[in-house]
Order: C-alpha cells, then structure tokens, then sequence
C-alpha cells in the first residue's frame, strides 16, 4: 500500500495483511507486526471503528484473532487453542500466553523478530461512523444464513460486522496446528487435526468480523464459498475463537458498515531464507 488517504477523503476500507488462502497453503513467513498495522491505519480517523479477524504464526498455537475498538483505540483479543478452558481468550495488547508448558515457536524470515506475536493474516475492517447500520436479528435464526440473507438483499458487496447479544447455540474453532505444507481447504473448520473444536450453549456473545460477496475477495478474508469470517467470545466465560455456527437467541442485533475500497498487503517478498525463533 502506497501513497496517503487524508481523512477528508477516507472511506470505508477492508485492509487485508496477505490472505487466508496463502496462511492455509503454508505461509507464516509474510508476516506483519501490529505497531506496523497501526502505521498503515494512521491515514484514517482516530474515531473510526475496526473490525475483523487474524491469526498469528506461532507453530502449534495459532489461535483466532478478534479485533475491535476504534483506529485511535484499537484492541485485540487472541482465543488461545492450548489453554485448559476451551479456547480461553485474552487480550494479545496487554497478555502473553502462559501454562500448558509448550513454548512459542515462530517460523521466521528475520534474525531478529521480537516477542511480539506476529500476524501471517489480518482482515480489517475500517469503518466510516457515517455509513453504521443496525439489523435486529431475529431469535431462533442461523446467523450466519441470516446474514448471508440480508446482504444479498441489501446488495452488499462488501462489509464489516460487529454482533453483541444473547447467543443459544455456538459452535467455534480455533487453530492450534496449521501445517507449514498446508492443509486441505475442503473441510477446513472441521478438520480436527488443525483445529480445536468446541461447543457451547447460551451467553452474551461479542463477535466481529468481514463479509466479502465476490469469490476472489472470499479467497482473501476466508476460503471462496464462505464469505462471512466471523470471530468472538462469550463475555463472561471469555472462552471462543472463529464462530462457524451461531443460533440467535433474544435481544441480538448486528451492526454493519458498508465497506467501499479494499488494500492487500503482503510484505517481505524479497526474502526465501526460513528461520525459527523460540518465545519462552
């Protein structure tokens, strides 16, 4: 990404950090560091809202990332596959994973890579305050195929989300073994080689995520065929990770940003050289 956008000409962006499809054939190596995402979200205004979904590329603890708040108080929540809870969630800004006595591994192009975690994928949605809507769900629905539904009726091409209300059933994943060979994309959140599987019922549940109607996109944020990649947790147990399957229970709404330009990055291009570094 090049060049600058000044806020009086900021609009609605979906800003992706290499895509979903590499991540699964095998790359953790085009990294990106979050004090240079907040570089590349300075051109917007602080009051914008963010929403959207990541990973990070540590080896055998990858975990779902959720992120929120706003572009001058960004926050980022980690669902943590290797915590005794299912899928425990922290906050990756301010928390470092601890217990289950595996370390950190992270595959590597540079010598000297931080503690930081760093992200082989993010989707950012960066939202226009002007251009919100809110749906009111209704209670015993599909989320996602309600959803699905109401975008294509509104003709969205393009979107983030933010979902906060009382869920019944959840269904979540999140990965603690994505292959530096890559997996099989067919299956991809059932295959319970890769990914930690839970269920549960009941709860507020706080969730954010991007919604992307053209295939090609799709093959960016998530996998062509899923178009809704949707991450959250439950408030109060602060246990979830990527929500394959959510039945709405009552009081759910949904907020939604039309998002009307979309920025690929991928970074570090020029290097081939592998290596690992271990986080104690």
């Amino acid at each position: 990404m090049t060049g600058g956008q000044s806020e009086s000409r900021a609009r609605g962006t979906l800003v992706s950090f290499n895509t979903v499809e590499r991540l699964l054939r095998g790359d953790f190596f085009h990294t990106v560091h979050w004090e240079e995402v907040l570089g590349e979200l300075g051109r917007f205004p602080a009051e914008w809202g963010l929403a959207g979904v990541g990973t990070t590329n540590w080896f055998g603890r990858n975990g779902e990332a959720i992120i929120h708040g706003t572009v001058g108080a960004p926050e980022v929540y980690w669902s943590d596959p290797r915590k005794a809870d299912p899928m425990h969630v922290i906050d990756l800004l301010r928390e470092h994973p601890s217990g289950e006595g595996k370390e950190l591994v992270s595959p590597s192009l540079d010598d000297d890579e931080g503690e930081e975690p760093a992200f082989p994928f993010f989707a950012l949605g960066v939202c226009d305050p002007s251009v919100e809507v809110e749906w009111a769900v209704p209670a015993g629905v599909n989320l996602h195929e309600w959803l699905l539904g109401r975008f294509h009726e509104e003709n969205i091409g393009l979107a983030a989300i933010a979902v906060e209300g009382a869920m019944g059933h959840v269904e979540y994943a999140s990965a603690f073994y994505l292959p530096l060979e890559g997996i099989d994309l067919d299956d991809l959140y059932h295959a319970d080689d890769n990914f930690r599987l839970a269920s549960h019922e009941g709860g507020r549940w706080i969730g954010r995520g991007v919604y992307a109607a053209n295939p090609t996109l799709q093959r960016i944020i998530s996998v062509e065929g899923l178009p809704l990649h949707l991450h959250g947790w439950e408030e109060a147990l602060r246990i979830g990770g990527h929500v394959s399957r959510a039945t709405v229970g009552e009081g759910v709404s949904v907020r939604v940003w039309v998002l009307r330009d979309f920025l690929l990055e991928i970074r570090n291009l020029e290097r081939e050289r592998v290596k690992t570094r271990v986080v104690e």
